[in-house]
């Protein structure tokens, strides 16, 4: 009984510190603030942003039904609109979610400089945008149109991770990325969710990380131009961010086992 009660409340402490939206609580036009901050204050580039930088916004599901959703809209061409939030870091850490992007943003003159999304765990500072400091990140980038790794270190090398798949506009994507914040290493499985089809499941990896590197305590989900002429206009949805995945399935696993021993 006693074990239970421990591996109960193991659980329950790491379910705490996961992060569910869908941003249907919202009312559309406004900012989610009920569970993020936004990626702009952070000393924008570019600025002034927008106040707020993006909103939550009707629009349509992979099937056509209405739906509400983070808008990264067009009007800003700076770095960085979205979200971002402090949170507890986990060695794995799994994002998963929904993206849309209607157009990608023209004029850029490099892949790491101008994203379209960005998805990210990393390290919060008061002086530099989110996402510009020690991070490990899944983008869709503005000139190559593709989907990508990208990781920064504590001493700001950056590595730029391609994984060769093509996105299109106007299309829901949904991600499951699992960051492993010891080695330097994102897994990305992307399907087409129309036809529920897996387009990817590959992994890489910043070869130079080291334990240092993976000083983590936020989240991000935002957009940014360093050089392009134009921003991307982009969706996010259903966002789901799970410390230690492979941690709560084994936690999960020995509950059910002593719940049907018991009985």
């Amino acid at each position: 009984m006693r074990l239970l009660a421990t591996l109960a409340a193991s659980a329950a402490a790491l379910s705490a510190h996961a992060i569910i939206d869908d941003f249907e609580t919202y009312l559309a036009g406004t900012f989610p603030s009920a569970n993020w901050e936004d990626a702009s204050l952070i000393a924008p580039v570019n600025g002034p942003p927008p106040n707020p930088s993006c909103v939550v916004d009707k629009t349509t599901d992979a099937f056509g039904n209405g739906t509400l959703a983070l808008h990264l809209d067009s009007t800003w061409v700076g770095a960085s609109s979205g979200v971002w939030r402090k949170e507890s870091i986990a060695a794995v850490t799994e994002l998963t979610f929904d993206f849309r992007i209607d157009s990608f943003g023209s004029g850029a003159t490099g892949d790491v400089t101008d994203w379209a999304f960005d998805a990210m765990i990393g390290k919060a500072r008061d002086d530099i945008h989110v996402g510009a400091w020690n991070s490990m990140q899944i983008y869709a980038s503005n000139m190559s149109q593709d989907f990508r790794g990208y990781t920064i270190d504590s001493g700001q090398f950056e590595d730029d991770l391609p994984y060769g798949l093509k996105l299109e506009t106007k299309k829901w994507y949904h991600v499951r990325a699992t960051f492993d914040k010891t080695i330097g290493s994102i897994r990305s499985e992307v399907w087409d969710i129309a036809a529920n089809a897996l387009l990817l499941d590959a992994t890489v990896q910043d070869a130079g990380w080291t334990l240092a590197d993976g000083d983590f305590n936020a989240v991000s989900f935002n957009q940014g131009e360093l050089s392009a002429l134009e921003s991307a206009d982009a969706w996010i949805d259903n966002i789901n961010v799970v410390p230690e995945p492979a941690t709560l399935a084994v936690l999960g696993c020995a509950l059910a086992a002593l719940v049907r021993r018991r009985r």
